[in-house]
């Protein structure tokens, strides 16, 4: 269930409370003398439902826009528009990057993994790491199927998407290791 439509006492749980997430015991010092940073001070950039040969994802859309809408900056690119080359330019410099589409995890060659872009383009787990990012995201959203998967055959690495994603300096990422109806 989204944070976003929680609610309590009919009230959105994002406007009636502080929420704060903890990755480590160890980080829980650092975080009272920290001001959490109110999302409209952060900007996110939105792939959503690339136009491809696999089924449409029309409540993608609505996410995307459903999300923008917590953000004074968001940019959204959907439909043909979302190949790889808008891709990587609607990413630079956005604070949370959310991804509504398609995902193939490579059960053989984890690293050709990929989110499924417009224009038959993709954006692989090698094509993450090799791009030369000015600034990476604090906040990676995969709204797409088997998109937490990783390399099982080694299971003291972590081989996915996901690590890509974390590898490149996001400091958190949201996936799925199943497949969701849209």
């Amino acid at each position: 269930l989204p944070i976003s439509v929680s609610a309590v006492d009919d009230e959105g749980i994002l406007e009636s409370h502080s929420i704060s997430i903890c990755n480590a015991l160890s980080q829980t010092k650092i975080l009272p003398d920290q001001q959490q940073t109110k999302l409209q001070c952060l900007s996110e950039a939105s792939i959503s439902n690339p136009t491809t040969v696999h089924s449409d994802l029309p409540l993608a859309e609505i996410e995307s826009h459903a999300a923008g809408q917590l953000f004074n900056n968001c940019s959204l690119i959907s439909g043909s528009n979302a190949n790889l080359s808008s891709t990587f330019n609607n990413l630079e410099n956005k604070d949370i990057w959310h991804f509504a589409c398609h995902c193939r995890f490579n059960t053989e060659f984890p690293e050709n993994s990929e989110l499924i872009l417009a224009d038959k383009e993709s954006l692989t787990m090698m094509d993450i790491l090799q791009y030369p990012w000015k600034n990476t995201p604090s906040l990676v959203v995969l709204s797409a199927c088997d998109s937490a998967k990783f390399d099982q055959r080694q299971p003291s690495e972590f081989n996915g998407l996901v690590s890509a994603f974390q590898d490149i300096g996001a400091k958190g990422v949201i996936a799925s290791l199943w497949k969701v109806d849209d």
